[in-house]
């Protein structure tokens, strides 16, 4: 953390999910002193699965996009849809590692209408695709569990 920043700098790391989807549900909501923020992250965490859009939630917070962003920058966190990109992406990952979920389930559960689109969103954004993300998650639990077991 920064310690000009009242918040943790919010970029995209592959190693960071756990401490980034604590940081979307709980630290701002509990940090943050702007109402209007709040309720932002509120209904993030309630509506990601439905609204993809920075302009869907200021409809809802009766707010500009560009004055959302605005309070979002006055506070030094990155920018909305930045944020509802992350959102998406570790609920994303969570299910890929922790469900049998199809691809396409999981596409579908996060608000996606085009597998496509799913496919190519994430991996713009992780690097490699869902199935490969799948794939080396499984390898590494599967070289835990025998680490585990040889102890």
């Amino acid at each position: 953390m920064n310690s000009l920043n009242k918040y943790p700098d919010i970029s995209y790391n592959k190693n960071t999910e756990e401490s980034l989807t604590l940081y979307i549900t709980d630290s701002v909501e509990n940090k943050c002193n702007n109402e209007v923020i709040n309720r932002f992250f509120k209904l993030l965490n309630s509506q990601f699965t439905i609204y993809h859009k920075v302009s869907d939630y200021s409809k809802q917070l009766r707010i500009k996009p560009k004055n959302l962003l605005r309070l979002f920058k006055k506070e030094r966190l990155k920018n909305p849809s930045k944020l509802i990109k992350l959102k998406l992406l570790s609920e994303a990952k969570k299910q890929l590692i922790y469900t049998d979920k199809s691809i396409r389930d999981i596409c579908f559960d996060l608000g996606f209408y085009d597998p496509s689109y799913f496919s190519r969103f994430f991996k713009m954004h992780v690097g490699i695709t869902a199935n490969r993300f799948r794939q080396q998650s499984a390898n590494e639990k599967s070289v835990l569990k025998m680490e585990k077991s040889a102890i």
